[in-house]
């Protein structure tokens, strides 16, 4: 599978079974913008964002007439051949397709993942353990919030933009953001917060490069 951040705003989804783990789904998606169906014989309380549309059926008498309306499908029914015969149903649509408790009957899957507007990472174990994902996610938490990255990216967005207004050439770009990244005056100066200091050094850089 391609790792993927996708924006799903305005997208139909269409959610398969109102129990908690639809619940979880079909809130998640709301609250990124998507339009949101759940279709269920009964529907937990758990369902809480105003956004999902409730509809009162019974999984085993989806058709694709029904599914063609859809852009993305999450199957979460307690009856796994409901589930794949749904899945299956959507995929021959080309449609997006999750079941969350078999991923091989997925064309896609939904991973847990931090975003802090700088940096996003995203984790999954492929269905085979939720906590194991969540774990190793808090695990790359604790790195950022203990490194410099987020120094290191807001420095290098700012270099990527000056760059971009000074070399033409993209190949000459990418080799000058490698020399530039690995510079230690650079990285000295990113260290210390010193932004002003990592992009004059990032200048310096480009004209020795250019005078070569």
């Amino acid at each position: 599978m391609l790792p993927l951040f996708v924006d799903v705003k305005d997208m139909k989804v269409l959610v398969v079974g109102g129990g908690k783990v639809g619940a979880k789904r079909a809130n998640k998606f709301a609250e990124l913008g998507a339009s949101v169906t759940v279709l269920s014989l009964e529907f937990t309380q758990e369902i809480q964002h105003p956004n999902v549309r409730k509809i009162s059926g019974d999984a085993r008498q989806i058709e694709e007439g029904f599914l063609s309306q859809f852009d993305v499908v999450i199957t979460a029914t307690n009856d796994q051949e409901v589930n794949r015969k749904i899945c299956s149903m959507a995929k021959s649509l080309r449609k997006l397709c999750n079941d969350p408790t078999s991923p091989p009957d997925s064309n896609f899957i939904v991973p847990i993942y931090f975003d802090d507007g700088t940096i996003a990472v995203a984790v999954t174990t492929y269905g085979k353990s939720s906590l194991s994902s969540k774990y190793l996610l808090e695990l790359v938490r604790q790195t950022v919030e203990e490194s410099d990255v987020r120094s290191k990216v807001n420095a290098m967005y700012e270099v990527k933009k000056m760059l971009k207004a000074k070399v033409g050439d993209p190949s000459k770009r990418f080799k000058l953001y490698s020399t530039i990244f690995s510079d230690p005056t650079f990285q000295d100066s990113v260290e210390k917060g010193d932004m002003d200091g990592a992009l004059r050094r990032a200048e310096e850089v480009v004209r020795e490069t250019v005078e070569q």
